[in-house]
């Protein structure tokens, strides 16, 4: 390994520490340095390395545009030098880049080809990430049946595992689709089920999300005193 791969290496791990500790503009100089010494070099794997993590820094950033422009190159390379992983990593990234674009059907694509990944090598908690990133890109499309049918799959596989902080999100997802449905009774089983859980394993973000629901749920369900009540509790969660 040259001295300018070994630097790439060390700005690299740099970008990683950085992500980890939230701080994201400083990871994003880390790895633009990892990747400009990466072409210099012309270590296409090492270039690969650099664009994933980048592409999620611009994500973290609210920089989506950026963040697929990065997944598309990493995916060209990880495709040409047969790292499976790395590219389903990459597809996955691109859908979500797409989600947040609220361009649904380009996300379900890329979804789509992450789960045929996941099951093609067997990977049952990779399948049911990608199963809840459909429910999430269909619901968000207004595509509510879809949505309950791939939430519903996603936490098959999460329940048989007990994994119950990774239920929370495609049991709001759920919710969200039942809501769509005008079945608001299933939808605050749903939003019940996603309070219980955030609050045992302490997600407060999604404690909040699941009071702000079965605050609309019961609102939906013309019960106002329950409305208010969840209400209230989702409010105080935000002052604290």
């Amino acid at each position: 390994m040259c001295s300018s791969d070994l630097a790439a290496f060390a700005w690299r791990a740099l970008g990683d520490i950085h992500t980890r500790i939230a701080r994201f503009d400083k990871a994003k100089e880390a790895y633009e340095q990892a990747l400009a010494l990466s072409r210099e070099t012309r270590d296409r794997r090492g270039e690969a390395l650099s664009l994933g993590p980048l592409a999620n820094v611009y994500e973290q950033l609210g920089q989506p545009e950026k963040s697929v422009e990065y997944f598309e190159q990493a995916l060209v390379i990880n495709r040409e030098v047969k790292n499976v992983v790395r590219e389903i990593n990459n597809l996955n990234g691109l859908g979500n880049a797409y989600l947040s674009l609220r361009k649904y059907d380009k996300a379900i694509e890329y979804y789509e080809q992450a789960l045929a990944k996941f099951r093609e090598r067997k990977m049952p908690l990779g399948e049911a990430l990608a199963l809840a990133n459909l429910g999430s890109a269909h619901q968000g499309a207004g595509r509510n049946e879809k949505a309950v049918e791939y939430s519903q799959g996603a936490l098959a596989i999460y329940r048989e595992r007990s994994l119950p902080a990774v239920e929370i999100l495609p049991r709001l997802v759920l919710a969200d689709a039942y809501r769509g449905l005008r079945q608001f009774e299933p939808a605050t089983a749903q939003d019940e089920l996603a309070l219980a859980l955030a609050r045992q394993t302490r997600v407060r973000g999604r404690e909040v999300e699941a009071l702000q629901n079965l605050m609309a749920d019961w609102q939906a369900r013309k019960r106002m005193v329950l409305a208010i009540f969840f209400g209230k509790q989702a409010v105080n969660l935000l002052q604290e």
